[in-house]
């Protein structure tokens, strides 16, 4: 049941690249709040389609992210997986899950209100794993694939404890988003 979900997304993530907003030329890195050292502690996403298709995602907690003033670090072993519920209206109820494992580096920078990745430097030997498949982030980041875990383009609020990043896209009759909680570590 994944690969058209699967599908539709890289079509989606494909499509993205041109319409996720740009960071400012004199946004070159992050700051503030931003950087620093960071647990994801929650993922709430979803996809829609007008065809029908609902499909929810959450997990994920445990990935770790370092974002420094250049670049930023995501450390996916030890975490949860990404779990995937829902209908897809030409085949019913659906469930799988996306495991990741190593770690990814790439470039970053933020502005007030917007955090970006620069996904043509991602490097690393970060994986995802679905039904036996498993995947190197950093190729796919490098030829534009969006990835659920890596918020490029989100908006995002930011206390001393708390940083949650929210995607939200629609477009060609599919509505997505994600909204990632992470929580400081020293």
């Amino acid at each position: 049941m994944a690969p058209v979900f699967v599908r539709r997304a890289f079509a989606l993530g494909v499509l993205l690249a041109t319409v996720v907003p740009a960071i400012p030329a004199e946004a070159r890195e992050a700051t503030g709040c931003v950087v620093g050292k960071w647990r994801l502690v929650s993922v709430k996403g979803y996809y829609r389609s007008d065809d029908g298709d609902r499909i929810d995602r959450s997990g994920a907690s445990g990935v770790r992210l370092t974002i420094g003033k250049k670049k930023a670090f995501f450390t996916f072993t030890g975490s949860k997986p990404l779990m995937f519920h829902g209908t897809f209206a030409a085949t019913g109820p659906t469930s799988w899950k996306v495991v990741y494992r190593g770690k990814l580096q790439i470039g970053v920078s933020s502005t007030a209100k917007l955090l970006s990745f620069k996904d043509t430097s991602a490097r690393g030997n970060a994986t995802s794993t679905s039904d036996g498949d498993t995947t190197p982030l950093a190729g796919e980041l490098r030829k534009g694939v969006r990835e659920y875990l890596v918020p490029d383009g989100s908006r995002y609020t930011c206390t001393k404890q708390r940083l949650v990043t929210k995607v939200k896209l629609n477009m060609l009759g599919v509505r997505t988003g994600d909204t990632l909680t992470f929580r400081r570590i020293p």
